[in-house]
């Protein structure tokens, strides 16, 4: 079955393409151009054609200069592109971004999304977007915004989780249910945090 990504129709697949991680396809633009694109460019629809609809992409959508713009851009190559610095933190752990926030009207519903938040946890300047769940994947329960501090003290037993409708650190959990926090940090390093949850409600 032929796969269409904007105005790219794949071709075939090129693998190991010039020894850069990643799957690549050769593609024909609308245009009749022809170009070897990453794949999980395609599907995240980081690439939608050659660059001849660059500048009609940009007035249709209209939020090239939206303060969630950059945001959500980065979030897409953190998962999808190979060449991104921190991929392997992210794409190459198998972390990806849910449906509703990819494709054509992805950057709609991620705004939406942010837009819908409780005042309190709106964006704002100095915020970026994160995971409770550092081995979930983005999408609308699992994130919030927090600050580059806030981020950096999201390891171990500083890591925020939401808990009975609340924001609460691996410590403040493990003291509410009256275990060992480094036995909670060893479950949820190992398990999804789901399962941890109905582990803690099991005891």
């Amino acid at each position: 079955m032929t796969e269409h990504f904007g105005k790219w129709t794949v071709l075939k697949f090129v693998p190991n393409h010039a020894r850069i991680k990643g799957t690549y396809a050769e593609c024909r633009c609308e245009c009749g151009k022809q170009r070897i694109v990453n794949y999980g460019n395609l599907i995240a629809g980081l690439s939608k054609s050659c660059g001849c609809s660059r500048r009609e992409s940009n007035t249709k959508h209209g939020l090239r200069y939206h303060p969630l713009y950059q945001t959500y851009r980065d979030m897409l190559r953190r998962c999808f592109n190979p060449k991104s610095s921190a991929y392997a933190d992210y794409g190459e752990r198998g972390i990806t971004v849910c449906k509703r926030w990819l494709g054509e009207k992805g950057i709609y519903n991620f705004i939406k999304w942010a837009d819908n938040l409780p005042d309190t946890d709106k964006w704002r300047p100095g915020l970026s977007i994160e995971r409770m769940d550092n081995n979930g994947n983005y999408e609308p329960d699992n994130c919030y915004f927090a600050t580059w501090k806030e981020q950096g003290n999201n390891r171990r037993s500083c890591r925020y989780f939401k808990y009975h409708g609340k924001l609460l650190t691996v410590s403040e959990i493990a003291r509410i249910n009256g275990v060992k926090p480094n036995i909670l940090l060893g479950r949820l390093d190992r398990k999804p945090y789901k399962e941890v949850l109905q582990w803690l409600h099991s005891l």
